[in-house]
């Protein structure tokens, strides 16, 4: 793999025989797909400028159409309630880390945190971000959600900020139970996504919506055409998109055995202009549970 970071080109591949796999294997019990130390002094030679920011002026831009990072504090309650729990008792694994924002918070509070993201110059990023110290508590891997090989049990936070709306329902139903594995007993799980109900299209696209779930289909926000109704964001979205209510995401999360603790709307009217008449129902998002089975302790 050959990227370009500050005008030079930098071949990346001899970092994929991961010479610090045995780390992240010690720390998660899991090595698989590309896994980094960020402490591993073999990244230092590379340098990532900084991201561009989207046509509002108000986000950063993936480099590889997976949206923009939209994840703050202070503006997001999902997110502002799974960093308040965090410490340096918790072990996360941020799915879908963009540039970071959610993995930084974690790795401030004193977490280890695995960051994952496809991009790998979000997740340099990331790492310049963050001292000396706090890289050794941080793992950088590029595997493809949901297909990640993690231990069970061996996570106390799952953050999936922003991810769902790229995955069919398939692979979303995969990947819930997966985080229901990985998760221990007690541990929380974030999850935000594009809501059906968008402004931008709700009119348009929502009576379909509508019309899907009456019908009986499982996956009524499948598939939101962004050429159509996100047209001046397509340079930054894939082709198609994967739209919710809170409700049916909720109901999804409910079947693969989290408990819902909150579930409603999540405003992104920060990075809008402010002649779209956003209204605050821009994205879904839960915090959910595994609880504990209180017959677990009673089996033999």
């Amino acid at each position: 793999m050959s990227v370009t970071f500050n005008n030079a080109s930098v071949d990346l591949s001899s970092l994929y025989s991961d010479p610090s796999a045995n780390a992240l294997a010690l720390f998660f019990n899991f090595a698989s797909g590309r896994c980094y130390h960020a402490a591993d002094p073999l990244l230092d030679q590379l340098q990532v400028n900084e991201p561009q920011k989207s046509w509002t002026g108000h986000s950063w831009v993936t480099v590889n159409r997976f949206g923009f990072e939209t994840a703050s504090l202070g503006t997001n309650w999902a997110v502002d309630s799974f960093v308040k729990t965090l410490d340096d008792k918790s072990s996360v694994l941020d799915i879908g880390a963009g540039y970071g924002a959610i993995s930084k918070a974690a790795i401030k509070s004193g977490a280890k945190v695995v960051s994952n993201d496809l991009a790998l110059e979000h997740l340099l990023w990331l790492r310049g971000q963050v001292d000396v110290e706090e890289k050794t508590r941080l793992y950088l891997n590029t595997g493809r959600f949901p297909d990640l090989d993690i231990a069970p049990e061996s996570l106390t936070h799952i953050s999936a900020h922003r991810v769902f709306h790229f995955l069919s329902g398939s692979e979303l139903e995969l990947g819930l139970a997966n985080c229901f594995k990985w998760l221990k007993p007690g541990g929380m799980f974030l999850g935000v996504a594009m809501s059906a109900t968008h402004v931008r299209f709700r009119d348009a696209f929502y009576p379909e919506y509508e019309q899907r779930k009456d019908s009986g289909g499982r996956w009524p926000g499948e598939w939101l055409d962004v050429a159509t109704h996100l047209p001046e964001q397509l340079h930054a979205l894939p082709d198609k998109l994967h739209v919710f209510t809170p409700d049916k995401l909720a109901d999804e999360v409910t079947k693969a055995g989290f408990t819902i603790a909150q579930s409603n709307f999540i405003s992104l009217k920060q990075f809008g202009k402010s002649d779209e008449g956003r209204d605050g129902k821009e994205a879904v998002g839960f915090i959910a549970f595994k609880v504990p089975d209180p017959a677990a302790s009673t089996r033999v």
